[in-house]
């Protein structure tokens, strides 16, 4: 049994933490949730109480939200090196958690549209596109990417 465990269902955002838990290389054991079913059940509304996925306990310590779990497995496995030196995480974090948000929920369906996208604060799809792209060319580059220079790994 793993010291790492990865609460997901195939339909869920849990796919970015199955790629991060993959990129740091150590073992988890993988439990599927079924929404509405085992995701409300007693035994996982005590790892989530909000019965949502993705989720992950390592070492007893329980972490939800994607990019909250992304963030910490790359630091609780700085060997991985897959975030920048703490004092350039800035652009970092940005990134992370912009993803997370606007780009996430301008995906999400039903959330797109009308007033809801402008009090989500998410915008188009191709207007988070050309923000994104245009901010990753259009300014001098320090590092090769807005992760540092440690992502991808080797």
């Amino acid at each position: 049994m793993s010291d790492l465990t990865f609460y997901t269902n195939p339909q869920s955002r849990g796919q970015t933490v199955r790629w991060m838990l993959e990129e740091i290389g150590q073992p988890y054991e993988t439990r599927i949730l079924g929404y509405g079913t085992t995701m409300k059940d007693e035994a996982y509304l005590a790892v989530n109480p909000m019965g949502k996925v993705p989720a992950i306990v390592h070492g007893g310590k329980v972490v939800t939200e994607v990019a909250a779990i992304c963030c910490y497995l790359a630091d609780a496995f700085p060997e991985a090196a897959l975030a920048p030196d703490p004092q350039d995480r800035a652009e970092y974090y940005r990134w992370i958690f912009f993803t997370s948000g606007p780009v996430e929920a301008a995906f999400t369906p039903g959330r797109g549209a009308g007033n809801a996208r402008r009090a989500a604060g998410h915008g188009r799809v191709p207007q988070l596109r050309h923000r994104h792209e245009n901010a990753q060319t259009s300014r001098p580059r320090k590092r090769p990417t807005s992760a540092g220079k440690q992502f991808p790994p080797p």
